[in-house]
């Protein structure tokens, strides 16, 4: 809106500029066209692309809530521990409540309040659709009443030379021509009583006519409604307004031949003595203020040598100065946020999220095809899952996020990704990307320390990813079973600082290992969660990955095939541990030291990876992974070994 109002007022300016500036050395219907690009502006609030020199980078952009340093994401935020809402529900009634962090209302009215409040922006759009109602109404007024005089006193008249219907009326004093659908040449009385006059009278506005004046006239009026509270439309209004009768004389003269100028200028003080008609209604009129008859007079007798080098100034002032209003501003890094949510949430949290999706905003600005930009972006849920993923002092809370993005000019890039595309009111896309690429979750960690609960976004997924990595490794649950499996891998990242070190000597391509200690990273937040729901105070601090062995080895071709790998690591952790034992993990004394290993536990996992050569560089891909008590319950129904097992899953992810 800000850019649409000073674009307006900046073209506007420009215009009446170059009227003042240049007013008698250019052609006046030239003049009078450059009227229509201010219409096109003031009537068109869509920007047409966008532009590093628009006017609209002035705009200043507001930030719809509070903000810190886009790079906050990746640090913590620290909020006083002095609330009632809990950030995360405690693992176990032995564990503790976290202390909880403030939480901020962000439903639009508060409970207690009998009357809705309207914010700045609220109000001030209010205001403008009163006066624009307004101004409506008297400008509908204005024409209704004078159309209601012409009806009841006037009379047809007879006149050659044109098709237009022609009427006498006491209700004008100047001749004008007025109506839209069937427009009439409306006559004083006296005018029939001068032949001269008359003739001169019928081709004025029988040119008004031709240039579709009524329309234009119609349209002025529709951009002083619109832009009631702004001067400078008041003003272009009317000096557009004589520009067009300027434009209509010259046309006129054109007409009827040169040799008739000075006798056309001399019946034009005679015929504008009188009242013109109301000033912003549909009708024409050759009268005016004495100011306006002295300029039209002037140009009429100076008939100026109109040089083209100055038109060709005129149209490239013009040019840039429409080059400068029409587009939009650049893309902007700094998109401005809008929470659109009900319910309560940490404001750590809200700040964080906005910070990310205000990056992922910034990323398609930067990343996007030339003329398509995010504008603004709206947070319009943040909705905790309900897991319980802590240890007293420390947890993570995952959210379901939904937001919306502003696209102007080319959304399809983005459509591609999977979002869903909604039409804005005020041009261009809404879109929301939780269709076909899954619904944004991320995982906040929060720690209690000194009487304050520290804040951090350590993961973003979405609901694809969930079902995929988390759904598919024995667990026959829900979907926040899923999530869950989740959040503790994210608490093991970020709690204990557990890291996953390889000792194995084997030489292996190099994608395998980065996957496996991947992999390994679920597998801890799985057994994380086994303690935790155990009740047990034990935690995982340090893993090994010992070996990768391969078990199974098949070949499609000799550019493609699957290699299944054996996955040996040990664990390394503190307190009670009895509940991973308990699952089938063996304990090992090495070094000195007490080691979990899965050992030939019904656990022990194996990871299939697909090799092809492109190019002749031989690619790795993960395809599976799988554990003996997966293979025996796929592939074991007939007593087959778990070798025999083995080969039957590599077959399977080979494919046909």
């Amino acid at each position: 809106m800000m850019e649409w109002i000073l674009s307006a007022c900046v073209l506007t300016a420009a215009v009446i500029g170059l009227r003042y500036a240049l007013g008698g050395r250019i052609d006046p219907r030239l003049q009078y066209a450059l009227w229509a690009l201010v219409l096109v502006r003031l009537l068109i609030p869509v920007n047409f692309g966008w532009a590093p020199f628009s006017v609209g980078n002035a705009v200043p952009t507001l930030a719809a809530s509070t903000s810190v340093p886009a790079d906050s994401a990746a640090e913590g935020i620290t909020v006083p521990s002095i609330q009632t809402a809990d950030p995360a529900p405690a693992a176990s009634p032995e564990a503790a409540d976290p202390a909880p962090a403030p939480t901020v209302p962000v439903s639009p009215g508060e409970e207690g309040q009998g009357l809705p409040t309207l914010s700045l922006n609220q109000g001030l759009t209010l205001l403008w659709l009163v006066g624009m109602a307004a101004v409506a109404l008297w400008l509908a007024g204005s024409n209704l009443r004078f159309a209601r005089q012409l009806r009841r006193s006037r009379q047809p008249v007879e006149v050659a030379g044109t098709r237009r219907p022609v009427y006498v009326t006491q209700a004008v004093e100047s001749p004008c021509l007025f109506g839209l659908a069937r427009p009439a040449i409306y006559l004083p009385p006296k005018i029939l009583e001068d032949p001269e006059a008359l003739r001169y009278a019928v081709a004025h506005e029988t040119t008004h006519f031709r240039h579709g004046d009524p329309i234009w006239t119609l349209l002025r009026g529709v951009c002083v409604a619109l832009h009631w509270y702004n001067p400078l439309v008041w003003w272009g209004a009317v000096l557009s307004r004589r520009d067009g009768e300027s434009a209509c004389d010259e046309a006129t003269i054109r007409t009827l031949g040169e040799g008739e100028r000075g006798a056309y200028a001399r019946t034009l003080l005679r015929l504008t003595c009188g009242k013109p008609s109301p000033c912003f209604t549909t009708a024409t009129t050759m009268a005016g203020s004495p100011r306006a008859l002295r300029e039209r007079i002037t140009r009429i007798a100076q008939r100026t040598r109109r040089k083209a080098g100055i038109t060709v100034a005129v149209l490239a002032l013009a040019a840039v100065a429409a080059g400068c209003t029409f587009p939009g501003s650049a893309p902007s890094s700094a998109v401005p946020i809008q929470r659109e949510f009900d319910g309560e949430v940490p404001e750590a949290v809200a700040v964080l999220t906005e910070n990310a999706i205000a990056d992922i905003a910034a990323g398609y600005n930067e990343n996007g095809p030339e003329g398509g930009y995010v504008t603004e972006a709206k947070l319009t849920g943040l909705t905790p899952v309900p897991i319980e993923v802590s240890t007293g002092d420390a947890g993570v809370a995952v959210y379901r996020v939904e937001y919306r993005l502003h696209v102007r000019n080319g959304p399809a890039y983005l459509l591609a990704g999977g979002a869903q595309a909604e039409p804005s009111p005020t041009g261009g896309m809404w879109l929301t990307e939780w269709t076909s690429a899954g619904q944004p979750y991320y995982a906040f960690y929060w720690e209690e320390k000194d009487g304050e609960t520290t804040w951090q976004l350590v993961s973003r997924t979405n609901s694809d990813s969930l079902a995929f990595d988390y759904g598919n490794h024995g667990l026959e649950g829900t979907f926040e079973d899923h999530v869950a499996t989740f959040a503790w891998e994210v608490f093991a990242q970020h709690h204990n600082g557990v890291s996953i070190t390889s000792t194995f000597s084997e030489e292996v391509p190099q994608e395998v290992p980065e996957y496996v200690q991947s992999f390994l990273t679920q597998r801890i937040g799985e057994f994380q969660k086994t303690l935790a729901e155990a009740g047990s105070d034990g935690a995982i601090t340090q893993a090994e990955l010992t070996a990768l062995t391969p078990v199974v080895t098949q070949e499609a071709s000799d550019t493609d095939g699957v290699v299944v790998y054996r996955v040996d690591y040990r664990l390394q952790g503190e307190g009670n541990l009895a509940p991973l034992l308990d699952q089938g993990m063996a304990a090992e004394t090495i070094d000195g030291a007490t080691w979990l290993t899965p050992g030939n536990s019904p656990s022990q996992p194996y990871c299939a990876f697909r090799w092809t050569i492109r190019d002749g560089e031989q690619l790795w891909t993960w395809i599976g992974d799988a554990t003996p008590a997966d293979l025996q319950s796929r592939y074991g129904d007939q007593g087959a070994s778990l070798q025999a097992q083995l080969d039957a899953f590599a077959a399977e992810m080979l494919g046909p």
